[in-house]
């Protein structure tokens, strides 16, 4: 595959703006052009979620790029995950085909496997 994306920040703004910046420390871009998906949780269930612009295809090696977006459910969640899930409808909620970030676990952060996303 070549690539290796990780997430460099995320910000949150009042109104639920969401900014969040993505590397790739990889040889190549994904091939697909996969879009972000953020979405608020809140008492473990899913608010709401919304595509972030632009698609991964779009960082190259070495290259960072940020993608933005709006949901003002953000406000109230008490769980935010940014997934990469394939494009095609029959694929999209398989979590074997979603793109994994490159981040470690942190306290509080980490790659969830059920939801194939990553949760801060």
């Amino acid at each position: 595959m070549g690539y290796r994306l990780r997430l460099v920040t995320a910000e949150i703004a009042d109104g639920g703006a969401f900014r969040v910046s993505v590397a790739n420390d990889g040889w190549a871009r994904p091939v697909q052009p996969r879009r972000l998906v953020l979405t608020a949780y809140q008492d473990g269930s899913a608010r709401a979620e919304t595509q972030l612009t632009g698609t991964l295809a779009e960082i190259g090696a070495g290259e960072e790029k940020t993608f933005s977006g709006t949901l003002p459910a953000l406000s109230t969640a008490d769980r935010i995950c940014l997934s990469a899930p394939d494009q095609s409808p029959r694929l999209g909620a398989v979590p074997a085909y979603a793109i994994r970030f490159a981040n470690g676990e942190a306290e509080g952060q980490g790659w969830d496997v059920r939801l194939a996303a990553f949760c801060f």
